[in-house]
């Protein structure tokens, strides 16, 4: 499961199983988080790997 959530807030703004574009999930919430207003970068800033439970 890849997510992807505003590091302030948490906000998810993709869920799933496949690699998401990360430009248009940028431009379609206009560059800033729809929650908390911060301003994010389409440009991954943390990536975490998590063992899958079986």
């Amino acid at each position: 499961m890849i997510t992807v959530v505003c590091r302030k807030c948490g906000y998810v703004f993709y869920k799933g199983t496949k690699v998401p574009n990360l430009y248009k999930i940028y431009a379609s919430v206009g560059g800033r988080c729809p929650r908390c207003g911060r301003e994010i970068s389409w440009v991954p800033v943390d990536v975490k790997v998590k063992r899958r439970r079986k």
